[in-house]
């Protein structure tokens, strides 16, 4: 019996080429795409969880997201909760110079941990073992690739590596760490080194790096979270944010006030869906569109004693057969769409990833839920005709024709829903990047200075002012969009605050950083030199802050941030210092004062010149190796930091419009496909139209008005799913476009033009065949 059908199949394949190939074609791209989409999903919710205690880990963040806490706490958390087993201190190195023999290298993955870290956290030792990497006080551990770059094919274990004139000796070698986590190194210090470099470890009033916990098995992060609120509070009579506990599987996918990579994983996995659902349309359209050639066939069958049941496994196994044909093509498609695809989303995927048990479930699922999608109602419907009926002719070959014209509009409403998101991303990415951003950001560089360079800052800034092309250097904390406002939060009080509490970030600043940025003076004065109590009295706040603090007229009141007590003498107008993702926070900005240090090593912003460019940049660098030689000159544009931060959002929507095209492609065939067999349905009509006198082109609106009216009505249901998908999506910005009469205008006439531009091949030619070919059809 599975032989006879499967013969059936092929012969029904076999005879009806054309449509067979358009639902191969389409089934096929449909497929190609949810398996990438798939790996894409995958990976994302991957993150963390290859840790042999994930189920437990989580990081210590504060209330308002920032995942930076005081030193102290971990040891705190590990000895007075006993639902906390185990607890550690994250804290990146930053920029260091490395060095073994001849090789020299500046690293900066590398990060301080505590010893419980490497109990923790899942990390392959090749040599050594975690019990014994960090015995002695200066040991590091590395990674593969790391220990290969330094030490070749020779064994790292207990080799010394230099690194700021210490010798540290290599304690373990571990697998390089998974991509797919949240924290990224290549080596890891014990953290405990920080308090020899000055660092205080008890201290609970500085946050300058992560804390994670790992929980008892049945202990409660809603229960512990509840308990570990205010511990920083009891510590810090300024800190007013609560603490709780992220689990680690969390922490890459879900932001703390929403959002997050999370949104781009239901998204895409719903345009897997519906980029499969698309073409199994295109399959059902078609095989109820062909009914009325197999109404005889069914009828016959039934005749002579096939039971509906056999009918139904008949259709399923011809279903099946193209399905897992299509499938066959879409694994060849999607392999080599691979690398194109990791260029896309900036990952790397090998073609071994389709070999793995959740690929093959994926792949299995894909074909089943395709042939149950594609089959269902061909089967169901073509196995219902009564034998007697149908052999009298009475069973009509357009008996499906109201599922069909259900089945485009719905797929049409897809496609048009696409096209409007698509239509809404592009332009929401091309608003932020062309955004005014309140300050100058072009032919800006951002270095950091090392201590060498920041204890002789005013010669450093002579120095380079010899060179005309350089018209302006400041130094800050912070440059514009390397900011976590998240981290810089304060207790702020000022002149005639009432009950009223906000959060205010603070800068620290030169007199040029106004001039260099080109930020603009609303009221009062930047910092000057002229006036000497401005490096130690004196604040500059942004329009955010005054609008918070409900002042009138700011300047000359006292405002009081962290232990700092001074007066504001000046207000800028709001500029966007981080991505447009997020709201422009109050801010205070502040002169370095000279009797303290900077908590980080500073950076300098340097405006230069648009000619000369890389005369300018060489001159930088002989400046910069002039006064500090053991440190390479490396710098960034500012302008290309900004483009960086909308990488991911770029990324989105390429993926977007790629998907999108796909999926109206694959819309198109089955509508071409569906043309194509009402004009040979129609041959004999369109012929008697064409005696009687009708023109070429009242036959084409006769042939394409239906199909115009179904997208018509698509355009409705359409612009409805995609204003409500790009209205969610769009929250994730701070600043946005509003979604305009314009997008619902323009995704109609486009999704009208291409349908009009499918059918409209078949509608020519039929209307311009020989009336007398026309007529001899049948």
């Amino acid at each position: 019996m599975f032989k006879n059908y499967l013969k059936i199949a092929f012969r029904n394949f076999k005879k009806h080429k054309g449509f067979s190939l358009i639902n191969v074609i389409g089934l096929s791209v449909g497929i190609a795409c949810c398996i990438l989409i798939f790996l894409w999903v995958q990976d994302e919710l991957s993150y963390d969880s290859f840790h042999n205690n994930s189920d437990t880990l989580s990081g210590v963040f504060f209330s308002n997201g920032s995942p930076v806490t005081p030193p102290a706490l971990a040891g705190f958390l590990n000895n007075e909760y006993p639902e906390i087993v185990n607890s550690s201190r994250f804290s990146y190195v930053g920029r260091i110079k490395l060095k073994y023999g001849e090789k020299e290298f500046m690293e900066n993955r590398g990060a301080f941990v505590d010893q419980s870290f490497l109990e923790m956290f899942t990390l392959e030792f090749i040599s050594g073992n975690a019990e014994n990497a960090f015995l002695q006080p200066l040991s590091v551990v590395v990674t593969e690739t790391f220990a290969k770059k330094y030490f070749g094919d020779e064994d790292a274990l207990g080799k010394a590596i230099i690194a700021e004139g210490m010798d540290f000796n290599i304690g373990g070698v571990i697998k390089d760490y998974p991509r797919n986590s949240h924290i990224q190194f290549d080596f890891l210090l014990p953290f405990i080194l920080l308090g020899n470099f000055g660092r205080d470890l008890n201290d609970w009033k500085t946050n300058w790096h992560r804390t994670y916990v790992q929980l008892h098995e049945q202990a409660s992060t809603e229960e512990v979270n509840q308990k570990i609120a205010a511990i920083v509070q009891n510590y810090d009579e300024q800190e007013t944010r609560d603490l709780l506990l992220r689990p680690i599987t969390r922490i890459h996918l879900f932001h703390l006030n929403g959002g997050g990579p999370i949104v781009f994983v239901y998204t895409f996995s719903a345009i897997a869906f519906f980029i499969l659902l698309i073409a199994c349309i295109n399959f059902m359209n078609l095989s109820t569109a062909q009914s009325s050639k197999r109404n005889r066939e069914v009828g016959l069958r039934k005749t002579v004693g096939a039971q509906r049941n056999d009918l139904i496994k008949q259709f399923y196994y011809e279903t099946f057969m193209v399905t897992f044909l299509a499938l066959l093509f879409g694994i060849v498609i999607a392999e080599l769409a691979l690398p194109v695809f990791n260029e896309l989303t900036g990952k790397q995927f090998a073609h071994s990833a389709f070999i793995n048990l959740p690929a093959i479930l994926m792949i299995l699922s894909i074909l089943t839920l395709t042939g149950i999608l594609a089959g269902s109602y061909p089967a169901l419907f073509l196995s219902s005709f009564k034998p007697a009926k149908v052999l009298a002719g009475m069973v009509k070959g357009d008996k499906g024709s109201l599922f069909r014209k259900v089945l485009v509009v719905f797929q049409f409403t897809l496609s048009i829903a696409l096209i409007f998101c698509t239509l809404v991303l592009f332009k929401q990415i091309k608003f932020v990047r062309s955004a005014p951003l309140g300050f100058d950001k072009d032919y800006i560089i951002t270095t950091r200075i090392g201590s060498r360079i920041s204890s002789q800052l005013s010669a450093f800034k002579n120095s380079l002012y010899e060179n005309p092309d350089i018209i302006k250097m400041t130094t800050t904390n912070i440059p514009p969009y390397r900011w976590n406002t998240n981290a810089g939060y304060g207790d702020v009080h000022w002149e005639g605050q009432k009950d009223k509490k906000i959060k205010m970030v603070q800068t620290i600043v030169d007199y040029d950083y106004a001039e260099t940025f080109r930020l603009q003076i609303i009221d009062g004065r930047f910092f000057s030199t002229e006036f000497s109590t401005d490096a130690t009295e004196a604040w500059v706040i942004n329009e955010a802050a005054v609008r918070e603090m409900g002042m009138d007229s700011p300047v000359g009141k006292w405002l009081k941030l962290w232990e700092h007590k001074k007066r504001i003498i000046g207000v800028v107008k709001d500029f966007h210092y981080e991505s447009l993702h997020n709201p422009i926070m109050p801010m205070a900005m502040r002169i370095y004062e000279a009797n303290t240090t900077w908590t980080n090593a500073p950076w300098a912003c340097i405006k230069i010149s648009p000619q000369n460019v890389q005369p300018t940049l060489k001159f930088l660098e002989k400046k910069w190796l002039a006064m500090n030689p053991d440190q390479p000159f490396e710098y960034m544009f500012l302008e290309n930091q900004i483009n960086n931060l909308y990488m991911e959002d770029e990324r989105i929507g390429t993926l977007f419009r790629y998907f999108t095209i796909l999926a109206i492609i694959i819309s198109c065939l089955g509508l071409f496909g569906l043309a194509t067999f009402l004009a040979l349905d129609r041959t004999k009509e369109i012929g008697i139209r064409k005696v009687l006198g009708a023109s070429v082109f009242s036959l084409m609106v006769f042939m394409s008005k239906d199909f115009i009216k179904w997208v018509l009505i698509a355009n409705i249901f359409g612009w409805l799913l995609g204003w409500f998908v790009m209205n969610q999506y769009l929250q994730i910005y701070a600043f946005k476009i509003s979604i305009g009469f314009l997008f619902f205008l323009f995704s109609g006439i486009l999704a009208l033009v291409i349908a009009l531009i499918t059918v409209s091949y078949q509608s020519i030619k039929a209307a311009i065949a020989n009336p007398v070919e026309s007529l001899r059809y049948e």
